[in-house]
């Protein structure tokens, strides 16, 4: 293979010659122009191809790593958007150089959205027609896979509403270096053919991309992207069977924008993109773009070709020439009726895909109509359920006592929520009809604004249409004007769950009451009690007081006195005859025996009388135990049914609660089954007006049609009859 510098010295040589062989010719000297200018070019065109809606945007968005370029499910791109990688440090970095046709150039700040590039590139704003005003929008942003002699272009849609806008698509085509060719999930269709044929006659490298593969199951991926590959094989004139890549470019870019790696690597845009990375790191780019030009060379040597024959054949054979023009002239018609022809079936297309969207769109609001509102009341229908719980505690804690008062407030509690509910439900009903009003509303401007810009800007004819009528208006006012009233039946039992309740509470006051008798008893006996214990101090002071009284026990009196006595030892009858007087010592212990005895009386008498004090006391008592014990019994009594009554009054709190989250469950279900019968039958209204519109709008599009190519073909036969008068 030749080197880059070899084959450019060698196309700039033909070029020349061709040049020379061009001149005198006005069209061939345009296309030698054309192929230098692309020489000359230091920047090479990576064009991202393919029908509107295929997601395009999305796709380079994904590439750029930000939501910048605009994006829609509708047409979107009016003009060619080129996007060029600079450096961070580059004035131009973030910036959009918006470039119109007349030379003015203006500069905006991107800020990172899209509302920024809405107004000067895609059909979505109404302030001028971008088309006719503005040649191309180059964005600069630091994007690492393009480097700096790269320019990534994003091109409006091939079967897009008007052929003007798909001559940037075409231009870009014969400039790029490679193509990205991006389809559907759905591939190929005979409608591609054209497109992909056009492209084989100047480009040599296209990538095939199919986005939207998220809606393929995944383990369907490979035979899925096989077929869609024979499919392009069959319907191209392609040698071999390409290459085709499967991503989400909503994933990817999701995934970038959120920092979610996993995203990112399970939207299948990593295989492409190391793909491009090595295309464009080895510089394949470039044997590509010249690869381009040897196409645009062979293709100017057939036109000069034709133009040498031609001039012959003019000087040689007058009649021939004449028969040649006239074919010529019927060739013309001829393409003139298949373009006519494919601009029918592109504009029919693009209404029944734009129909098909509509219809899609509007199933999705339908169900979006639904999930806007009855989550919304399911969660707070669900809250003020849980209320009654709440405030069955509360009444329970502050009219425990009082069952009647606290039975006729849960009444009140329950009558109050329920309509809470309905009234919720209204508001939410109200705000269901604010949805779809505002949807219905859109609908209806868009679709005469399309009917419009296909019968007055695609076919640039000057065709009145009377503006289409508020179409949805009666089905809204009637939605309006409904009041929403639930149908559920409601458990309002409450007194009779509450009869156990009310046994309890009766038997409990009984025993309470004897509870209360029971206290009372021990009471009494405790007085009683209290009261020959008091005696029991009394008496016991008493024989202290008396013990004091009678003092301390006397002492033992002694005295002396003498006493005569015989001697002894002096034999008998000395000793009978013979006495002494001896001193004795005698003792008194009558006035201590008789304290004893008054003490010991005393001690009896005080005994006798404790002793049946102490025996009062303990009759007492044991009676006072008696009562204990039968008070304790009721007490327990009592706190048994208590704990019972709490336990049955908790259990039917709870019951109330579970009763009233049944109810409110089946109010949410009606609300949700009345949203969706009403949301399905707004969608049926819709799709069915939808439908008889664009019956109309396709009659008027074959009608027009049919017009245009018998102006034109008069207009052709005319502007050639010089040709024909010129022979001779």
């Amino acid at each position: 293979m030749l080197g880059l510098n070899k084959r450019r010295l060698l196309l700039k040589e033909k070029l020349a010659k061709l040049k020379e062989a061009s001149i005198g010719d006005v069209f061939l000297e345009q296309e030698c122009e054309f192929i230098e200018a692309k020489m000359n070019s230091e920047i090479y065109n990576i064009v991202v191809v393919g029908h509107f809606s295929t997601g395009k945007s999305t796709f380079i968005n994904a590439l750029m790593g930000g939501n910048l370029l605009p994006t829609s499910v509708k047409e979107t791109t009016a003009v060619t958007t080129k996007i060029f990688s600079v450096k961070k440090e580059d004035s131009r970095v973030n910036k959009a150089a918006v470039k119109f046709k007349k030379g003015k150039v203006e500069w905006v700040d991107l800020n990172g959205n899209q509302e920024t590039l809405k107004k000067y590139a895609t059909l979505l704003q109404t302030q001028m027609d971008v088309a006719a005003n503005i040649e191309v929008v180059e964005v600069y942003r630091t994007i690492p896979l393009l480097g700096e002699h790269i320019c990534l272009v994003d091109t409006p849609g091939d079967n897009g509403i008007t052929e003007r806008i798909f001559e940037y698509t075409k231009n870009e085509i014969e400039k790029a270096a490679a193509i990205i060719y991006l389809m559907p999930s759905r591939g190929v269709s005979s409608s591609d053919a054209r497109l992909l044929n056009y492209i084989n006659q100047y480009q040599e490298r296209v990538f095939f991309v199919v986005n939207q593969l998220d809606v393929v199951p995944k383990e369907e991926h490979v035979t899925h992207l096989q077929s869609i590959a024979l499919e392009i094989e069959k319907i191209s004139i392609m040698k071999s069977t390409p290459v085709v890549y499967g991503l989400s470019s909503k994933n990817a870019l999701k995934g970038r924008m959120e920092h979610y790696q996993p995203l990112v690597m399970n939207s299948g845009i990593l295989a492409l993109e190391e793909k491009l990375f090595q295309y464009i790191e080895k510089q394949e780019y470039q044997q590509d773009f010249l690869t381009s030009i040897e196409k645009d060379f062979l293709r100017l040597e057939q036109d000069i070709d034709e133009a040498t024959q031609a001039k012959q054949l003019q000087e040689s054979k007058v009649q021939e020439q004449r028969q040649q023009i006239q074919t010529r002239i019927e060739n013309i018609v001829r393409r003139m009726r298949l373009e006519y022809d494919e601009l029918e079936q592109g504009l029919l297309l693009y209404m029944r895909n734009e129909t098909e969207q509509i219809v899609k769109e509007m199933s999705d609001k339908k169900e979006g109509w639904v999930e806007q509102i009855s989550p919304s009341f399911q969660s707070e229908a669900t809250v003020i359920s849980t209320k009654l719980k709440n405030n069955l505690m509360a009444l329970l804690k502050k009219d425990w006592k009082d069952m009647d008062l606290f039975v006729k407030n849960i009444k009140i509690q329950i009558i109050g929520l329920n309509k809470e509910i309905n009234e919720l439900a209204n508001k939410k009903y109200n705000e269901f009809i604010q949805i779809v009003h505002r949807d219905t509303v859109l609908l209806e401007e868009y679709v005469p604004k399309r009917n419009r810009v296909v019968i007055e800007l695609i076919m640039q004819a000057n065709q009145k249409k009377k503006k289409a009528e508020t179409r949805f208006s009666r089905l809204v006012n009637e939605l309006t004007n409904r009041q929403f009233q639930f149908k559920v039946n409601q458990d309002n039992q409450v007194d009779k769950r509450f009869q156990p309740i009310f046994k309890l509470e009766e038997e409990k006051t009984s025993r309470m009451k004897e509870s209360k008798l029971a206290e009372q008893k021990l009471e009494q006996l405790s007085e009683k009690i209290a009261e020959k214990s008091y005696e029991q101090t009394t008496t016991q002071k008493d024989f202290e007081r008396e013990t004091r009284r009678l003092g301390a026990m006397p002492k033992v009196e002694t005295y002396t006195y003498y006493e005569e006595v015989s001697r002894k030892g002096l034999g008998k009858i000395l000793d009978l005859f013979s006495t002494k007087t001896v001193k004795r010592t005698g003792r008194d212990d009558s006035r201590q025996q008789k304290w004893i005895k008054d003490k010991e009386s005393l001690e009896r008498t005080y005994e006798r009388k404790l002793e049946q004090l102490s025996s009062s006391v303990r009759s007492l008592q044991s009676k006072l135990q008696v009562e204990e014990r039968l008070k304790r019994m009721h007490d327990r009594e009592v706190r048994k049914l208590e704990e019972q009554s709490e336990d049955q009054m908790i259990d039917l709190m709870e019951d109330l609660h579970t009763s009233y989250r049944e109810y409110a469950k089946k109010c949410i279900e009606e609300f949700h089954l009345v949203l969706n019968q009403q949301a399905t039958g707004v969608y049926k209204e819709c799709t069915k007006d939808l439908s008889n519109d664009r019956k109309e709008v396709n009659e008027t599009i074959k009608k027009h049609v049919r017009e245009r190519v018998t102006v034109e073909e008069k207009e052709i036969r005319g502007q050639h009859a010089y040709l024909l008068e010129g022979v001779f």
